[in-house]
């Protein structure tokens, strides 16, 4: 019987816009879409960010470095990458649940995310929140989902995870936990009618 339900944000939660970010910032940086990327989105700092070992400003620092940015260039494209959509109705359904479940986040995320996150959800609906550089350890570190489990007071076996990385579900199936991988919000929603019903 499912007790507990933790939740992933990005991807989850948390959508990207349509159009991605390489679309608008790359020809400015004078760089094709495909490095553009790898400097965003495939920093080879950014599992030392996600785990805390260094802030969100210094990863951001070198991106903007090696993307040849003005500060004040630098500053749209880190608001740029935090743009997207809140997922109102997975939100909406999630609140339908509070009296019923122990609700939880868990996130991959480099620091700063808590502050940023409370900006536009209300953390409050969720009775855990833990984000991956508060914790020293990244998804799917199976160490992450114990702690995350403990902050509940929750047992692997009472618990279902929804997250969208496969790799990220297998890791929470192995621990014994409930586990399915987002592809779209009516699919997540049906999904957890069922499993809860």
């Amino acid at each position: 019987m499912i007790e507990t339900i933790i939740f992933d944000i990005g991807g989850v939660l948390f959508h990207a816009p349509s159009t991605s970010l390489s679309d608008k910032w790359a020809h400015r940086c004078g760089l094709s879409s495909a490095e553009f990327d790898e400097i965003v989105f495939n920093s080879p700092y950014y599992q030392d960010a996600a785990v805390g070992k260094i802030s969100n400003e210094d990863l951001w620092q070198g991106k903007i470095e090696r993307l040849g940015l003005t500060v004040d260039d630098g500053v749209l494209l880190q608001d740029d990458y935090w743009e997207g959509v809140w997922d109102g109705a997975l939100l909406g359904f999630i609140q339908t649940l509070k009296p019923h479940y122990k609700l939880g986040i868990l996130s991959d995320a480099t620091s700063g995310a808590r502050e940023r996150v409370s900006e536009w959800i209300d953390l409050s609906l969720f009775d855990a929140v833990l984000f991956s550089y508060e914790a020293g350890l990244a998804k799917p570190n199976p160490e992450i989902y114990l702690r995350i489990l403990a902050m509940l007071g929750a047992t692997a076996v009472t618990t279902l995870f929804i997250d969208d990385r496969t790799h990220n579900v297998q890791a929470a199936l192995d621990l014994g936990m409930s586990s399915f991988q987002y592809t779209n919000t009516p699919e997540t929603i049906t999904c957890l009618q069922q499993l809860l019903k």
